[in-house]
């Protein structure tokens, strides 16, 4: 994983808008804690010859949100991941975009299936309830309609984590891989945000 300190972050070293501080649960002595910005930019990269060559890779940024984070609702950001070579010449990567809001709940998660079965105890209580239009079927009443690959997802780890893209290491010793998180069409002031860091590991069933 690239640590937050090893990563560019648009403004991190302003003390008002950013701010360094251990975090027990990060395997870095450092994470990047968002105070108040309108302007959300995240860069890494990494020397292709530290991966292994001839395989698919996915890049996932990892991240937390506090309590008191604002400013995320619904809010779309672009991500994308690309391969540069070592005389500057760069692939065109996937721009893709994804939610950021720490509310969503993806359907294949724990916390959906939690809220799945406390809905059906209402409903069985409480039958009439299940008039209303959007609690004819439970399970639709709290399942994300976006696709898992564009909100936030929980890890082992504790720590969610976003699928930025991914890229196929063809490039030996000479090659850099690029990946970006950028939300500054908005506009909005946000808060509450905490940055670990971008890992990137072999994709299952190439």
């Amino acid at each position: 994983m690239i640590g937050a300190k090893q990563l560019f972050i648009a403004c991190v070293d302003t003390p008002w808008f950013w701010k360094w501080s251990p975090l027990p649960e990060s395997r870095f002595s450092e994470v990047a804690k968002l105070l108040r910005v309108c302007w959300l930019e995240i860069r890494g990269k990494m020397e292709t010859r530290l991966l292994s060559p001839n395989t698919m890779y996915g890049a996932y940024i990892v991240l937390k949100f506090t309590d008191k984070a604002y400013g995320f609702e619904d809010l779309l950001a672009e991500v994308s991941v690309k391969l540069a070579s070592g005389d500057g010449g760069a692939e065109e990567g996937e721009v893709k975009s994804v939610y950021l809001d720490p509310r969503s709940v993806p359907s294949n998660t724990g916390a959906h299936r939690q809220q799945r079965g406390i809905n059906r105890g209402i409903f069985r209580l409480f039958p009439w309830s299940a008039r209303s239009s959007n609690a004819l079927n439970p399970e639709e009443a709290v399942r994300d309609p976006r696709p898992e690959g564009q909100v936030p997802r929980e890890r082992w780890d504790g720590w969610m984590e976003i699928d930025m893209g991914e890229f196929f290491n063809d490039r030996g010793d000479d090659g850099e891989v690029e990946m970006s998180l950028l939300e500054v069409k908005r506009g909005n002031w946000k808060s509450g945000l905490i940055i670990q860091g971008i890992e990137l590991r072999p994709k299952e069933n190439q």
